[in-house]
């Protein structure tokens, strides 16, 4: 929502933030640092799934659950945007909820890969905002991967390979943000949301306030 002088107010609608970057750059912990700030009227986006509710998740919560069969129809009929295959569950995100938030004034935040970013930007380019987190360096990012010590020197030089390729497609998103400072990287992606959100092309009904609080002469 926008308050403007003189006591009326506008609703804007939502944004779809879209935040993208190799494995080791941070864009997780970013996306639970904007979460947390509780600014701007983000919520995190609700993914569909195939797989068995864990102890503890709740349906519309964590995930909405439903069987193959379903989750199959829902991307037949295009209720699904993008989805993957992990472990032999599947994961998608459901249309609906995303263009329910639009129409709400909510923006929603999505973590996914370049080419599910590629995909939202196409299908839905006038609500999305696209943000690629890159790591300061590839010899920072070499650290930060083996700084884990989760992954043998085999996973980290394919990793150090996919983050390359996926950095070659940085060009392509709305902006670009090297992330140094896990604070500093939230505070400007913050900024960059609340600035999308105040654009007049956003604003609902701007044109109708305009003319009847600022009407032309003849």
């Amino acid at each position: 929502m926008l308050l403007l002088r003189g006591g009326f107010l506008l609703k804007s609608v939502g944004v779809i933030l879209v935040l993208s970057s190799p494995s080791g750059c941070g864009k997780t912990t970013v996306a639970n640092k904007l979460l947390e700030k509780q600014e701007n009227n983000i919520v995190k986006s609700v993914s569909i799934t195939t797989r068995a509710a864990r102890k503890g998740e709740k349906e519309g919560k964590d995930y909405y659950f439903v069987d193959r069969e379903e989750f199959l129809r829902l991307c037949s009929s295009g209720e699904i945007i993008e989805h993957a295959e992990v472990f032999g569950n599947f994961y998608g995100v459901p249309r609906k909820n995303l263009e329910d938030n639009v129409d709400k004034g909510v923006s929603t935040l999505l973590v996914i890969d370049w080419q599910g970013a590629f995909k939202f930007m196409e299908m839905m380019r006038e609500h999305v905002v696209s943000i690629f987190i890159m790591p300061p360096s590839m010899e920072e990012l070499r650290r930060r991967l083996c700084g884990r010590r989760a992954d043998d020197s085999e996973v980290v030089e394919a990793r150090l390979k996919g983050a390359a390729f996926e950095i070659s497609h940085c060009e392509a998103y709305d902006y670009v943000i090297v992330n140094e400072d896990i604070e500093e990287t939230a505070d400007r992606i913050s900024n960059i949301l609340r600035a999308e959100q105040m654009k007049t092309c956003r604003q609902v009904g701007l044109r109708e306030l305009l003319e009847s609080r600022f009407p032309l002469e003849d």
